[in-house]
């Protein structure tokens, strides 16, 4: 999204250039936007090239592989937006009319663990506290507890994650934590667990423990909170499959930033 909104705001600044060589200085101003790309192409069509002038672009088309931004890797990034008309009023930008592009991103396996296991997401898990029950090893009391060497595995529709639970307070004792669920996009907007499993040292946790649990993780994406920014997004295609995940969707900019 952040991609979208600085290559909009771009081209309308550097629109007075004619086109001459304005998708290179898109491709390079993304760049310093990442860490690294191991390849980055950007497509500007206007026809005739003087509409850039009055800022009428008929097509942005954008195509990345293997963007970095850490602790993140994206392997497939490609965007193509229809046609911008940018507004010039003053010293503000706007848009004419709303900007919409389509959106397809891939991630594979082997990217998602190298983020889950990066020291940025790494010290995320460490000293939550959590109440694990008794049944399992726990003191059924709310106590300090640590995650580590989180793998996650994409199969046909499904994701399980794996872990090592431990204890401090309970002299570093350390249980498996393993959980495996389909995953549901509803009315394009909300993602959420289905048929989620929960096991902890092989145990399974009891159903309604797990939907306590997961009933306010179900909350947490949702894409309706983008409205407040002038921004709709939907979620076309959520595609899991053995070691990547693929995403296609639709974003509609009303109002630049």
């Amino acid at each position: 999204m952040p991609w979208l909104a600085s290559l909009i705001t771009l081209l309308a600044t550097l629109g007075n250039l004619g086109g001459y060589s304005l998708e290179q200085i898109a491709k390079d101003t993304l760049l310093k936007q990442v860490d690294h790309a191991d390849r980055l192409e950007v497509r500007i069509l206007s026809r005739p090239n003087y509409q850039l002038v009055n800022g009428e672009i008929e097509r942005v088309q954008l195509a990345a592989r293997g963007v970095v931004r850490q602790p993140f890797r994206v392997a497939v990034a490609e965007l193509e937006a229809d046609p911008v008309s940018i507004n010039f009023s003053g010293m503000r930008i706007g848009l004419k009319n709303p900007l919409q592009a389509a959106v397809r991103l891939e991630v594979t396996e082997e990217d998602l663990n190298k983020t889950l296991n990066s020291p940025e997401v790494i010290k995320e898990f460490q000293n939550v506290r959590a109440e694990i029950p008794g049944f399992i090893g726990g003191s059924g009391q709310v106590q300090r507890i640590t995650f580590s060497e989180p793998r996650i595995l994409l199969q046909d529709g499904i994701v399980e994650v794996l872990a090592k639970l431990g204890t401090p307070e309970q002299s570093n004792q350390t249980v498996e934590v393993r959980f495996r669920t389909k995953i549901q996009v509803d009315r394009g907007t909300r993602v959420r667990f289905v048929n989620p499993v929960f096991a902890l040292d092989g145990t399974p946790v009891p159903t309604e423990l797990t939907k306590l649990f997961l009933g306010g993780v179900n909350q947490l994406v949702d894409l309706n909170q983008l409205e407040q920014q002038n921004i709709t997004a939907r979620v076309l295609r959520l595609s899991i499959q053995p070691g990547k995940l693929e995403l296609v969707g639709f974003v509609q900019v009303r109002k630049l930033p």
